[in-house]
C-alpha cells in the first residue's frame, strides 16, 4: 500500500515523503527527475545502512544511468 505525504514550509509544498512497502516502485519515482543528468545522495545511519543501501542502490543505479 503506498502512502504520500507533501511537506510543506510557509504553506508551500517543498518535497514529498513516499511510503511504500518495497523499494519496487522507485525507479518509477525517481523518473521524474531525470537522473542522468545528476548526482544521487543516499543519506542513511549505521543502523539502515546494512539493512537497505544495497537494495536501494541496485534500484538507483539503473534509474540513474538512463
Amino acid at each position: 500500500m503506498s502512502h504520500r505525504m507533501t511537506v510543506h514550509m510557509d504553506q508551500v509544498p517543498i518535497y514529498d515523503i513516499v511510503m511504500e512497502d518495497s523499494f519496487a516502485k522507485l525507479p518509477e519515482e525517481l523518473k521524474r527527475f531525470e537522473l542522468s543528468s545528476r548526482r544521487i545522495c543516499i543519506v542513511t545511519d549505521s543502523n539502515v545502512a546494512p539493512l537497505y543501501l544495497e537494495a536501494v542502490e541496485s534500484v538507483i543505479n539503473p534509474a540513474a544511468a538512463r
